[in-house]
């Protein structure tokens, strides 16, 4: 919720990819708010876990710069290095690559969190 204070109303609905599926949905201005903001829940989801490469296709690097641009504001507002800037990854590297890369980043998080969930550091 914190983070749909760091993001103005015209940024979400000039993310390229959110005014596409407005336009496919045939919403206009008809727009639900939960629709617009899932892009900042999206932020949220990443930087919870601390993620610094994201696995997601082309069509959703706006998504990973917006994430980026919360991530900057948030870290100027409250003077610390907080979240990691992320990146996306191509998510169509072959399934026994990426299952590889999974388990090895699932071993990393387990030994990382062996306690609570923290946003900032």
């Amino acid at each position: 919720m914190f983070f749909l204070n760091l993001v103005s109303l015209v940024r979400l609905e000039r993310n390229p990819t959110v005014k596409e599926e407005i336009r496919q949905r045939g919403f206009e201005r008809d727009v639900p708010a939960g629709f617009l903001t899932y892009p900042v829940s999206q932020a949220a989801d990443i930087t919870a876990f601390k993620a610094t490469l994201v696995p997601v296709g082309a069509d959703q690097q706006p998504m990973i710069e917006q994430t980026n641009e919360i991530v900057r504001r948030f870290n100027a507002l409250t003077g610390t290095e907080g979240p990691c800037r992320v990146r996306g990854a191509d998510s169509r590297a072959g399934p026994a690559a990426r299952l590889g890369r999974r388990r090895r980043k699932n071993e990393q998080i387990a030994g990382q969190y062996a306690g609570a969930f923290r946003l900032a550091r």
